[in-house]
């Protein structure tokens, strides 16, 4: 459908009535929730929601992106052409947006929907420029096929992008995953290390005790989605590794014994015996089954462990170097590229366009506040601990034949080919020991989706291996 074919009433803002209510509250709260992937506001027909979206997009300085819908706009082909025609009207960094992407939804048919849609978060992911779109009136949708296009938006969303729905009706998008926990839907607590570092941990749910811990680029509130999925059958643990959010900090003399203590703490103030962990947390849980008789069954997401060389230290150099000078958005990058993590776009792209992206990141971050995460500056200096565990666990492959817990290695289809050779080498070596690869899934399965994750399969096979006797 060619741009001049469009209607561009579609894309703009709803004139604002010369006697209005004054709803600061509320548009405070859109303000706030810019940090979340998604906006629902669900009310009845009269409410106002269009006015207050309208209100709160005309006083807002960052880019944003309007679309009236209506009942002819239940055509993914029609949809997605629109949403990509009022991306372009937002402002000057997007006025060519999605060229690949509209491409592709004129193709033959059937249209390659998916493969638009790749292109265009990877377009935006790219340009990195703050925007929300704003769908208004999304009850008028009832085409499955575009319910179901959203939500693969919403699982893949860049962090510069921000979707507003207003509607009459909830839609059809799984919201109980989507929706982060509030302060009141889960408890704080800490404890005292055994080198009296003080501990911090969210807690929620109820039923035998289980701990998820956070790996490096990371803290425990990024497992918070997958803890909710939990919560109706387990009490989860969420704690924050040191340096952290709740968390006391390092110490001069650290190593992975520090952490060993911490969670031997924890597991006894608890009294759990199931524990999960992703990366350094997982290299944590390893050492400590070693000698913690509490830990009976462990899942294990991908440890990053020396075996043969798997994994690149050539940047290591580089990245203490850069934390020393300041530099922490080429930090960072150079963390990452490290541990082969992060999307596969930054492949393909040149370093000082990828520090010039982290560093709006940053900045963006900044300026509208990280919610419950760590920001990711103080991220930044976090990898150079998860980098000395990987260094001290070099060679320990062979002493993980004497734990005595039962274990379940996860792995994602898509995580680094490094990580499946340290999954392969931990098959052959635990006594007890199930592996199951996640299809489709990558390192950061376990996160909150706004962090691109995807807890519900890692969720569920927790659960299954948990529950068995």
């Amino acid at each position: 459908m060619p741009e001049p074919d469009l209607l561009v009433t579609k894309f703009t803002l709803p004139p604002l009535r010369s006697v209005l209510l004054h709803r600061s509250h509320l548009l405070e709260v859109l303000e706030q929730s810019r940090s979340l992937p998604l906006t629902l506001l669900s009310a009845g027909a009269g409410f106002g929601k269009t006015t207050l979206l309208s209100a709160w997009a005309s006083r807002n300085t960052d880019q944003v992106a309007w679309l009236s819908l209506d009942e002819q706009d239940n055509d993914p082909i029609r949809f997605w052409t629109y949403v990509i025609a009022a991306l372009r009207h937002s402002g000057p960094r997007l006025s060519a947006v999605g060229e690949g992407a509209e491409a592709l939804l004129r193709s033959q048919q059937p249209p390659l929907l998916t493969s638009a849609l790749i292109s265009l978060i990877n377009e935006l992911a790219a340009l990195a420029q703050d925007t929300t779109l704003i769908l208004d009136d999304y009850h008028v949708i009832r085409e499955q096929a575009i319910h179901d296009s959203l939500q693969f938006v919403l699982d893949h969303l860049p962090t510069c992008l921000h979707l507003s729905l207003s509607s009459r009706v909830d839609p059809p998008l799984p919201l109980a995953r989507l929706r982060l926990p509030t302060p009141e839907s889960y408890t704080t607590g800490s404890f005292t290390s055994k080198d009296g570092t003080t501990i911090g941990y969210r807690q929620l749910g109820q039923g035998p005790a289980v701990v998820l811990l956070h790996g490096g680029a990371s803290s425990g509130y990024y497992h918070i989605q997958l803890a909710e999925l939990l919560a109706d059958t387990f009490t989860v643990y969420l704690p924050d590794r040191r340096g952290r959010g709740l968390s006391g900090p390092y110490g001069e003399d650290y190593r992975i014994q520090k952490d060993v203590e911490d969670m031997d703490a924890l597991l006894t103030k608890t009294g759990a015996h199931l524990v999960f962990g992703v990366s350094g947390g997982a290299l944590i849980w390893l050492q400590a089954a070693l000698t913690l008789a509490t830990i009976h069954k462990a899942v294990i997401l991908e440890p990053p462990l020396l075996v043969n060389d798997s994994l690149p230290l050539a940047y290591l150099a580089r990245y203490e170097r850069e934390v020393r000078e300041g530099k922490l958005a080429a930090a960072l990058i150079t963390g990452m590229k490290a541990a082969q993590m992060g999307p596969r776009i930054m492949n393909a792209m040149p370093r000082w366009l990828l520090e010039l992206i982290t560093n709006m990141a940053m900045k963006s971050e900044e300026k509208k506040g990280s919610g419950g995460y760590v920001p990711m500056r103080e991220l930044a200096t976090m990898l150079h601990y998860d980098f000395q565990l990987v260094v001290e666990m070099s060679g320990k492959l062979e002493s993980f034949r004497t734990i005595g817990a039962e274990v379940l290695l996860l792995g994602g289809s898509r995580s680094p080919a490094y990580l499946k050779v340290v999954l392969d080498a931990l098959e052959k070596v635990l006594p007890r020991v199930t592996c199951i690869e996640l299809p489709g899934l990558d390192h950061a399965a376990s996160w909150n989706t706004d962090r691109g994750g995807q807890p519900g399969p890692v969720a569920q096979a927790l659960r299954c291996f948990f529950a068995e006797p």
